[in-house]
């Protein structure tokens, strides 16, 4: 019926041949890693995009925020089980914001110029927008399973999202640190 669909490939996947030369091959779109090993990756500096340490951190802080919210656990809350999905859901949302800040570049900091690109400022707006309709809006309620948070619960879920930006501006403070002092040595 629908002849030679297995020999269409994806535009960026990568092949066995490709995969046997590199230990640690990404498929995807072209831009983010397609068919190259990590370290060419991270040579070009497109490796922010595809994975980092800042992936496990934005976890971690989501799940501290659902347990800050929740009864019991390793954070005393007292909201309810909708609330603490509710501020989670929020936190995953901006603390993509600040790698979108941080994957900016690999080295200089994410408050390096904060407004020089636009259109991270126009999407993030649009998406900040539509968080806040999904939060709020009641007929989303319903869809997403979330509930109106307090304006207090709104900056608690914002500090907890920082940590990733901060996080990343000290690692790249490090980084920075340590490249100056190689280069006197």
């Amino acid at each position: 019926m629908r002849k030679g669909w297995q020999k269409q490939r994806y535009k960026g996947a990568v092949t066995r041949e490709q995969k046997q030369g590199s230990e640690h091959s990404f498929s995807g779109p072209q831009g983010l890693g397609a068919g190259r090993s990590q370290e060419q990756v991270r040579r070009n500096g497109t490796l922010t995009l595809v994975s980092g340490p800042w992936f496990p951190l934005v976890a971690i802080v989501t799940l501290l925020t659902i347990d800050l919210h929740l009864p019991g656990g390793l954070i005393e809350g007292k909201q309810d089980l909708l609330t603490a999905r509710t501020a989670g859901f929020i936190v995953l949302v901006l603390a993509h914001w600040s790698n979108a800040f941080n994957a900016r570049s690999e080295r200089t900091s994410a408050f390096a110029q904060p407004f020089a690109n636009k259109w991270l400022w126009a999407a993030i707006a649009l998406s900040l927008l539509l968080q806040v309709a999904v939060v709020n809006l009641r007929f989303l309620n319903v869809a997403f399973s979330t509930v109106p948070l307090s304006f207090s619960q709104w900056l608690v879920c914002a500090e907890m999202a920082s940590v990733v930006l901060w996080y990343s501006a000290l690692g790249k403070l490090i980084s920075r640190t340590f490249r100056k002092n190689e280069c006197r040595s």
